[in-house]
């Protein structure tokens, strides 16, 4: 009689991806299948620790020493990035043997650590409790020790050894990802969007409760959030589902030194409540930028503007960084005025107060002073808009972008934002940026002088925004006036904003939802702005109601399983 017995089995892998764009399968680091005998296309039966699911499948060799544990095809539909699974191999064996009843054969097991770059050959209660401490909140305390110390009856020293072990190989990986350390009020990483969550999870668990005009907040002091390469500027993941139409709309306003809720409100339908009269902002950052020392409530046209005393600050922060003293320390812009804000009561008083800015080596470093900074609302939109400023910036003075720097006298979470609690309980994995390369700024100048560059980018961003805007006032009758050449970054930025505003003309219906991602879908071609494009796709999916529409879309435009999840 032949009998099923378990051969090798690899307790406890972190799954590292998910790929819904395959046949079928998982992939096994090479090293980790030669350690237990695992071969390519064996069968395995896979179980999920976090969900309980579990499949059957097969192998294929993944490259050695990269850990790689990667669910794909179907599979991934029921694992995460992130899930902790274990994989065994079974094989048959006569019973009872020639030999007599008793079988002495012992299955391959390896226990690996939290990045599956090694492993153990035997189980540890201890090891495995540490490792679930560590998942579940990154970190391992001394509370943590000596509670396992006293359950195990062993030494603390003991069960330090081992915690300082698989925390030196997690903090490998964290690394990567970024570094919060609350206590000394600093967030760091190479892009925001791997800090994000993790900074939703350090405030909803540390922030101190504190009342506010606008309900309870849990808030953190003095805080500083770094971020290496902010051309990464966009939020995608964790089910945030935030509004890309907006971000790039404001970006082009901000720049423009705009102070009107018109259009603004054309992508966000809410922005009226934050104005005073419906008509203007009090303190609108861009407006404040390049015509410093007016109020926006100040009455002049283009005709008798110059009669009026302002400094386009932008203007001047080029001409001081272009000239023989570019690497001073004196390039400063004011956003808060105290002239108008300070003791004064609007419904916008400035939450970002001043920007600094220095070169170094080639890449300009911008800081940003901040009063006031929700981490949901404000952070991740401060993040995308000046670092549009920045780029720009960068490139009417032909230098690298550098890093960019919010310092928030005050980070908080509004505890009745449902974001907040979104993004914890979500079982998306996926990051914007592990799925394409960030949109950069691409022009064609005609000059090499910095302001001739700001010139003619300041042009090109009033040209969208104006034309934008006429068609949406003209509803009956599309102009299109904006010239920019095709397939350009400009271009496809305006392409992006037109498809959003075609479909608010319409009709909010789930086809016209579906004919604005058949229109993003052919703007792929054009080969940039990939990261918006992927965001705006993910919009328009999620607010498409009728189930069976979404699966007839999905499948038509062959969209990868990640949209919809960002």
């Amino acid at each position: 009689m032949k009998i099923e017995f378990l051969l090798s089995k690899i307790h406890n892998a972190v799954v590292t991806d998910c790929n819904i764009d395959y046949v079928g399968s998982i992939t096994i680091a090479e090293d980790l299948m030669k350690a237990v005998g695992i071969l390519p296309n064996q069968k395995v039966m896979v179980v999920n620790n976090n969900n309980g699911e579990r499949i059957e499948t097969y192998v294929i060799k993944g490259e050695k020493e990269t850990g790689t544990i990667c669910l794909n095809g179907a599979a991934a539909h029921k694992f995460n990035k992130g899930d902790v699974v274990i994989i065994m191999a079974f094989g048959s064996m006569e019973y009872p043997s020639d030999e007599g009843s008793d079988l002495s054969f012992e299955p391959k097991v390896i226990f690996p650590y939290c990045d599956n770059l090694s492993y153990r050959e035997n189980g540890d209660v201890c090891e495995d409790l540490l490792r679930e401490l560590l998942i579940k909140n990154g970190v391992i305390t001394i509370d943590d020790i000596d509670q396992i110390s006293m359950k195990m009856g062993r030494s603390k020293s003991e069960i330090q050894k081992i915690a300082t072990f698989i925390y030196s190989n997690f903090i490998k990986k964290a690394m990567k990802k970024g570094i919060i350390d609350i206590d000394l009020g600093v967030a760091k990483a190479e892009r925001f969007n791997d800090l994000y969550p993790a900074l939703n999870r350090a405030i909803s668990k540390e922030g101190k409760s504190v009342e506010s005009r606008n309900g309870r907040t849990l808030e953190l002091l003095d805080f500083k959030t770094q971020i290496i390469s902010p051309i990464y500027r966009c939020t995608g993941g964790h089910d945030r589902d935030i509004n890309i139409f907006f971000l790039l709309a404001e970006a082009l306003w901000i720049w423009t030194g705009r102070k009107d809720v018109a259009f603004l409100k054309i992508f966000n339908s809410r922005m009226g409540a934050f104005s005073d009269d419906d008509k203007f902002f009090h303190a609108p950052y861009g407006f404040r930028l390049r015509n410093w020392g007016l109020a926006s409530s100040d009455s002049f046209t283009e005709e008798n503007k110059h009669a009026l005393v302002s400094t386009d600050q932008i203007e001047e922060a080029i001409k001081l960084l272009s000239s023989e003293e570019k690497e001073t320390r004196r390039v400063v812009m004011s956003i808060w005025n105290p002239d108008l804000d300070l003791n004064k009561e609007s419904k916008d008083l400035p939450c970002n107060d001043l920007l600094m800015l220095q070169e170094r080596e080639g890449r300009l470093n911008m800081t940003i002073a901040n009063r006031s900074n929700d981490l949901h609302w404000g952070l991740p939109t401060n993040v995308f808009q000046f670092s549009w400023i920045l780029e720009m910036m960068t490139w009417c003075l032909s230098l690298e972008v550098g890093t960019q720097t919010h310092n928030s006298k005050s980070l908080h979470i509004y505890t009745e934002n449902e974001i907040s609690e979104r993004m914890r309980n979500s079982r998306s994995d996926w990051n914007l940026y592990d799925v394409c390369e960030p949109s950069r700024f691409s022009s064609y100048f005609t000059s090499f002088d910095a302001l001739d560059r700001l010139e003619y980018l300041d042009s090109v961003s009033n040209n969208i925004i104006d034309t934008i805007t006429r068609n949406y006032t003209n509803k009956t009758l599309f102009c299109n006036t904006f010239k920019e050449p095709k397939n350009s970054y400009f271009d496809t930025v305006y392409l992006i904003l037109w498809i959003y505003v075609s479909y608010k003309i319409k009709e909010k219906t789930d086809d016209n939802r579906m004919e604005a991602l058949r229109d993003l879908a052919e703007l792929d071609e054009n080969g940039n702005c990939r990261d918006y494009l992927i965001l705006a796709k993910n919009w328009f999916l999620n607010r498409i109601k009728d189930n069976d529409k979404k699966i007839e879309i999905i499948q038509e435009l062959l969209l990868p399983e990640y949209i919809g999840k960002l």
